[in-house]
């Protein structure tokens, strides 16, 4: 029983057309129990992220999820290939990093490990449960994601002037910051974009706008179209500073005589 996958049975609807779905093979002996879960061993259902393993409930992960909801409502074979099955549980594989679909399955089923603002979050755990609640549709994720990214991301002046005071999210690195632009920009939170953008000419120059960042061993590079708002707001910062230099600067008016006191 796959998620990411189309069954193979002609009988059942095609996933992999649906916007939710990608295609993803569970195919691999050498699957991991996940260090840090969730893992509940009376669960019955196998969540699968490259060759990590994570054993949860199957109504839960239905009534969390809308794309999970409608997974499970296609009828099933009785038996189940064996490669299809992990310690009798069936397997449904994802296509998303084990340590993302840690973060999003914790939040689903230890609610205390994502709380509302004002609790503190992490940027990447925010991230990734933003992109995956938006992918698998969990509303209520969603927005808890979102109200902590608005925390740091301020769409009015006196929210900027504030944001110190306000944040529950430690200061982005620049992978992070990249990654931001992108999953705002595919969940469709347009809101938030402009200061998502801000935040990386913040901190980048335009080669590394283009050419993307890398910390540690994760190198980031953002959409084409989000470079391409970057570098036309360089352009237009550019210009502003121009003309408030310009503004500023005492420069004596083009053919203007100087004359002296009391002559005409």
């Amino acid at each position: 029983m796959l998620v990411e996958d189309a069954p193979s049975s002609s009988s059942r609807p095609n996933l992999a057309t649906s916007d939710s779905f990608q295609i993803a093979s569970s195919s691999g002996p050498n699957h991991q129990r996940a260090p840090n879960g969730p893992w509940y061993d009376d669960g019955n259902i196998v969540v699968l992220a490259e060759n990590t393993v994570f054993k949860v409930y199957k109504g839960i992960l239905a009534e969390s999820c809308d794309a999970f909801r409608e997974m499970f409502s296609f009828p099933q074979p009785d038996e189940l290939p064996a490669e299809e099955l992990w310690e009798g549980c069936p397997l449904v594989p994802l296509t998303d990093s084990p340590q993302e679909v840690s973060v999003f399955l914790k939040a689903i089923f230890k609610e205390s490990t994502f709380l509302r603002v004002p609790a503190k979050q992490t940027y990447p755990n925010v991230l990734s449960i933003l992109r995956l609640s938006n992918k698998y549709g969990n509303a209520e994720l969603q927005f808890k994601a979102l109200e902590h990214l608005s925390t740091t991301l301020p769409t009015t002046l006196s929210e900027f002037d504030a944001v110190d005071a306000t944040k529950t999210l430690a200061s982005p690195r620049r992978v992070d910051r990249f990654r931001a632009a992108d999953i705002i920009a595919e969940s469709g939170e347009t809101w938030l974009l402009p200061m998502a953008l801000f935040r990386v000419i913040q901190m980048c120059t335009v080669e590394k706008i283009y050419m993307g960042v890398t910390e540690g061993e994760e190198t980031v590079k953002m959409s084409s179209r989000n470079q391409l708002a970057c570098l036309q707001a360089y352009v237009k910062n550019i210009k502003a500073v121009r003309e408030i230099l310009t503004f500023l600067s005492p420069v004596p008016l083009l053919g203007a005589r100087l004359q002296r006191p009391g002559k005409v």
